[in-house]
């Protein structure tokens, strides 16, 4: 009986237990348990470029567009759940594409070559027309001869002496006096000097009966050297021009579509609507929830007061079936026979 009368005892002092303590226990525990949701919440790594809606078939949907370099990951992309107004919207599909555009640019490429001659003409049909073109850096394009952009050089010389002699006749000399004769001449602007004479007898007279010259024709060699320089060839330079380009690559494009979710029934839907009720505001909810605290110690107490109470009786039931069996044993009854 002592047992019963604690179990009451406790279930006095559970029943006037303040359902503050339980409110407060419970505050504690959702402050805590927020707490750590915030401190191990995440921030995306990546953010969209573009967000936008549509409305395909009476189903909304958000897609997100995320631009991600080459140190980027795809994975890095936020694919949750997430609630814009009072929809909540799901992830569909992730489509991929590649992005690229092309660079292009001009550019004028210089060639040389050596030629013997410095005719323009002879010369234009020795280049290309056109070359194609590629560079180191990937680059490439096909690039036109601009004829006026050919320059033509002098690419050597050749220097060659030579003689050049001049012949002087002085007619009507008394005499084949060589001193009669001048020693230069000048010829073109050039300095010849006398290489030498021949004489000729242009009349003759007769003395003792001897024919005797009397008037003397000098014929005069002068010679002189020069130097001749003669070009050996020539050094062209041309411009080639046009347009190169080059495929640049770029970023790789993500699209994030997210389709609204719809409830998979009426039922779910007003257990939602009915959950959202329940809520209310933090005074409701404390309320409650130290409310629903109290009635669990309440039913747990009582349960473990009628489960005594029964074993009690169970027990009590067993040592009453002992005694009695104790009882026939020692006084056992006597038969009608025996009397």
């Amino acid at each position: 009986m002592k047992y019963i009368t604690s179990f009451l005892i406790i279930l006095v002092l559970t029943l006037n237990m303040p359902s503050d303590i339980f409110a407060e226990q419970e505050n504690s525990l959702t402050s805590e348990t927020a707490y750590e949701n915030q401190t191990t919440e995440k921030l995306p790594k990546l953010y969209p470029v573009s967000v936008y809606e549509s409305n395909e078939n009476g189903t909304r949907k958000v897609i997100k567009t995320y631009e991600l370099s080459e140190d980027e990951k795809p994975e890095d992309i936020p694919c949750d759940d997430f609630e814009q107004g009072s929809l909540t919207y799901t992830l569909s599909d992730i489509v991929k594409k590649e992005s690229s555009s092309i660079d292009v640019k001009e550019h004028t490429k210089t060639v040389s070559l050596n030629t013997d001659t410095n005719d323009v003409n002879a010369i234009v049909k020795q280049l290309a027309p056109t070359i194609e073109y590629k560079s180191d850096d990937g680059y490439m394009g096909i690039l036109n001869l601009d004829i006026s952009s050919i320059k033509i050089k002098t690419g050597g010389t050749k220097t060659d002496n030579f003689t050049i002699s001049s012949v002087r006749e002085y007619p009507g000399l008394s005499s084949n006096d060589s001193t009669l004769i001048p020693k230069t001449i000048t010829e073109n602007g050039k300095i010849m000097n006398i290489a030498g004479i021949e004489w000729k007898v242009h009349t003759s007279s007769s003395v003792d009966y001897n024919e005797l010259p009397s008037i003397y024709t000098a014929v005069a060699t002068y010679t002189a050297t020069v130097s001749k320089t003669a070009v050996t060839g020539y050094s062209v330079t041309a411009e080639y021009k046009g347009s190169i380009s080059k495929a640049i690559q770029g970023k790789t494009i993500y699209t994030a579509i997210f389709n609204e979710k719809l409830p998979v029934n009426d039922y779910i839907e007003e257990d939602l609507i009915s959950f959202e009720n329940v809520k209310g505001d933090d005074g409701e909810n404390e309320k409650t929830s130290g409310t629903f605290i109290f009635f669990v110690v309440l039913f747990s107490v009582l349960g473990g007061i009628i489960g005594f109470i029964v074993l009690f009786l169970i027990k009590r039931r067993e040592n009453n079936a002992y005694n009695e069996s104790i009882i026939d044993d020692e006084y056992p009854q006597i038969s009608e026979d025996d009397e």
